[in-house]
């Protein structure tokens, strides 16, 4: 809590900044956010009114319609009130997601000492709050799409984790495997409607799996796993780049 305050006291000012580069074109001078009668094709077009990227990022549009549904267009206060807002969550997802990697890690769940993750949660989580890299998803405010993303890809890593806890402790199936993939492919399309950064989750989650599971279940490293792992994490990673080379 006392993060978060710090972060909004941090914030406070930039708040009122003006609409810059090209927050401007896609928000501030798009026709298609100003509301007349608010009916569902009004909705649609606002939703879908972006050009940028191939997904047209349609999620992100829609939470920029809400906004000027609801304030108007005439200051980018409230569209970067709600990007704070979504960055504090998004703090707090990481608060989530580290304290549980520190808890299924085999590496670091055997010590004695248990609020070391909750510790290290709190310190990451208030670095990635208050990290000046970070102000752009919130002052530049049509960078909200970035950290949109950003959450789907948080809360993909926080479903998987658990999944994995499990695998480590009790070895797989085919149904746990199928099941976890649901969950983090239905955040990785949510978080790719924002923007396509979280096409990049399997990335990730490869990464966490290779650094701290190295690909163990029930308590010793299995070839299977492995494979079913990083053809799962692959794939998608795969379809890309094939596509963006076609």
């Amino acid at each position: 809590l006392v993060c978060l305050l710090v972060a909004f006291a941090a914030y406070w000012s930039g708040l009122s900044a003006p609409f810059i580069f090209d927050s401007t074109p896609t928000i501030r001078d798009n026709p298609l956010l100003r509301f007349h009668s608010y009916g569902f094709d009004e909705w649609l077009s606002a939703t879908l009114s972006s050009d940028t990227g191939p997904l047209k990022r349609p999620f992100a549009m829609f939470t920029f319609a809400v906004n000027a549904a609801v304030s108007g267009l005439d200051s980018a206060f409230p569209f970067n009130l709600t990007n704070l807002l979504i960055h504090c969550c998004n703090a707090m997802l990481v608060f989530v997601v580290v304290r549980r990697l520190y808890a299924s890690s085999p590496h670091l769940s055997t010590r004695t000492d248990t609020r070391g993750g909750t510790w290290i949660g709190l310190i990451t989580a208030a670095i990635f709050l208050l990290h000046p890299l970070q102000l752009p998803a919130v002052l530049h405010t049509v960078q909200r799409m970035s950290a949109l993303s950003f959450t789907f890809v948080l809360v993909a890593v926080a479903l998987y984790l658990p999944f994995r806890k499990q695998v480590l402790d009790n070895g797989f199936s085919a149904k746990s495997v199928v099941d976890a993939l649901c969950l983090v492919g239905f955040c990785i399309v949510l978080g790719a409607l924002a923007k396509e950064n979280a096409l990049l989750t399997p990335w990730l989650l490869l990464v966490i799996e290779a650094i701290f599971f190295r690909f163990r279940s029930a308590g010793h490293f299995n070839r299977d796993f492995r494979r079913i792992v990083v053809l799962a994490l692959l794939a998608p990673i795969v379809a890309l780049v094939a596509y963006l080379l076609v």
